[in-house]
This record gives C-alpha cells, structure tokens and sequence, in this order.
C-alpha cells in the first residue's frame, strides 16, 4: 500500500495545478479571446462597443465563438471534476486521524471548500449562463446555413459596398450577447480561483 503522504502531496499537485489552470484559461476567454474576435475594422483598439461594426462578418464571430465554446465544453467540466475529486479526497484524509498525523478538522474544511468551489462551474455554466450560450450556438447555426446557400457571403460583400462604420442591429445584438458572455465567463472563473486559493491556504498552513 502506498504511503498516505505520497498520496496526499500528489493530489495537492493534482487539484492546485488544474484548477490553477482552469481558472487562467476560462479567464483568457473573456479578456482575449472576445475582445480580439469583436475587433473593428483597422486599427482600433479593443473595445466591447456594441455601436462599433466588427471587421469580420458576425455569422463568422458566431462561429469563432462557438468553435472556442466547444473547446471549453469538452475540457473544463472534467478539469473541474478532476480537480474538484483531488480536494475532496484530500478533505476525508485530513478529517481522518492516521498513523501519520492526526485528523485536522480545520486544514479538511478548506479543502472541502475548494471542491466545491471548483465543482460550481458545472452548475453556473448550466444554470446562469445557458441562455446567452444557446443564443450564441443558435446564431452560429443560422451561419452555417447562410453558408450553404451563400446568403452570408451576400451579406459580407453588402456590407463591404456600403462602407458603414456603425453596427447593424443583428451586429449590436450578436455583439452585445458576447458582452455578457464574457461578464459571466468572468465571473465563472473566479470559482475555480477561489478554489485554488483556499487549497493553497490549506496546503500552507
């Protein structure tokens, strides 16, 4: 049987560094990847005014999006679940008295904690933010349909003609919709953030 230590210090690596990382890449979404995606036309700086025309065609930004959300779906719940386990099993050893230390209620706490904290993106992600995600993926679907029928290319070289530096309503609702996307996204990554930093207290002292 392995010694508990070993265990204990390998689930600490474990959670500390997965959850460290989700916190840092959910965030990424909301400071980089929205506000390059949504760049104006030339120069600009980054801006999330809806009043200024994207450079790229919004049925594009749709799918930029969701090609960006597909990659987030398909990894952060099991990071969370991973790390979120790692705190758990750490929190019943400390609970537990053992031939190797004895129980400490307080150090188990904290751990629990950080699991739950990090295991709450699962239901924030469902709960708060599924509609402005099904709004995105719904606007990212009627893309792919322009696609196939050219309709969006249409669109594009309309626009391209018209020379019009402001927003079209269907540009300032996309466009506002990835607004409070990256609002809530912010707000998401403070879970597993949180979660690291009371593990690490944990893991301190």
């Amino acid at each position: 049987m392995p010694d508990v230590s070993n265990c204990v210090r390998t689930a600490q690596v474990i959670g500390l560094t997965t959850s460290g990382l989700m916190a840092g890449s959910i965030l990424t979404y909301s400071t980089a990847l929205i506000p390059t995606i949504t760049l104006p036309a030339g120069s600009g700086p980054a801006s999330y005014d809806s009043n200024h025309k994207p450079g790229s065609p919004i049925s594009h930004i749709a799918t930029q999006w969701r090609h960006a959300y597909n990659i987030g779906k398909s990894s952060m719940p099991f990071c969370a679940i991973g790390a979120g386990t790692a705190y758990a099993y750490l929190s019943y050893v400390f609970r537990h008295e053992t031939t190797l230390r004895p129980a400490d209620t307080r150090t188990s706490n904290w751990y629990l904690l950080a699991s739950g904290l990090v295991m709450s993106i699962i239901p924030y992600t469902l709960l708060v933010m599924s509609p402005t995600n099904k709004s995105l993926l719904s606007r990212a679907e009627v893309a792919d349909a322009e696609s196939m029928t050219g309709v969006s290319k249409a669109k594009e070289a309309a626009s391209k003609t018209s020379g019009d530096s402001k927003a079209t309503r269907e540009d300032v609702e996309v466009l506002n919709w990835l607004k409070g996307w990256a609002e809530l996204n912010v707000v998401r990554s403070m879970f597993p953030l949180a979660g690291t930093l009371a593990a690490l207290y944990a893991t301190l002292y």
